[in-house]
């Protein structure tokens, strides 16, 4: 599937040397997919020819480059970071490599190995346009089992009543009924059954009873 909607505002920045592989990658992705792309020689940003608007995804061939030189490159992307920033995508990374380990980092959203196809890398980019990740499934497992924790106890949301729901709640703590509790707040009876069942649908519950319950464990009655 190709990318012709708004392709126009769709941008594709390639950060590598100018080679016949590079010159070739970029044919084929403005062919494939009708979006501009352009080749930037130099590891700096921002480049010069950096669009003023639409979706730009940052491509970076990792041939010879340090990890330790695009890690500077990309803490200076994340300095503008906001919604419009970037994505990044990075190929020609050798397998069981430390550029790997970028798949981590906020806003990089594909990785591409040297062994990728060029059909491959179609469809990464097309993912990543379309708000996806093309990251190959050894590597998330892998950051998924150093990151994930284990949850803390599930805690509810706390409930917000009303100072007036409060004041009824307390009251059928106390085993008063509707007809004690309109006399002692002054209100008709019809208005006590409205505020109860608010503040029923407020706590989850289905009656005085379970009312009762859910103020002893949440409230000092």
């Amino acid at each position: 599937m190709h990318l012709q909607d708004d392709a126009g505002r769709r941008h594709i920045l390639l950060f590598g040397r100018q080679n016949l592989q590079n010159t070739v990658l970029l044919a084929y992705i403005q062919g494939q997919l009708g979006m501009h792309s352009q080749l930037v020689h130099e590891l700096v940003w921002p480049p010069a020819c950096l669009p003023a608007d639409g979706q730009t995804l940052l491509m970076f061939d990792t041939d010879g480059v340090r990890p330790e030189r695009l890690a500077k490159v990309l803490d200076t992307v994340y300095e503008e970071d906001d919604d419009t920033s970037p994505a990044i995508a990075l190929f020609n990374v050798p397998q069981r490599h430390a550029m790997e380990s970028f798949v981590c980092w906020p806003r990089v959203c594909a990785l591409f190995y040297r062994d990728s196809t060029q059909q491959q890398l179609i469809r990464g980019v097309e993912a990543v346009f379309k708000g996806e990740l093309w990251l190959p499934r050894k590597l998330v497992n892998a950051h998924l089992e150093r990151t994930r924790q284990r949850p803390r106890a599930f805690e509810p949301p706390p409930v917000s009543l009303t100072s007036r729901e409060s004041e009824i709640l307390h009251l059928v703590a106390t085993g008063a009924t509707n007809q004690a509790i309109a006399e002692i707040l002054e209100l008709s009876t019809h208005t006590v059954k409205t505020h109860l069942y608010n503040l029923f649908r407020k706590v989850g519950v289905k009656n005085r009873v379970q009312a009762i319950n859910w103020a002893k464990e949440h409230l000092s009655v």
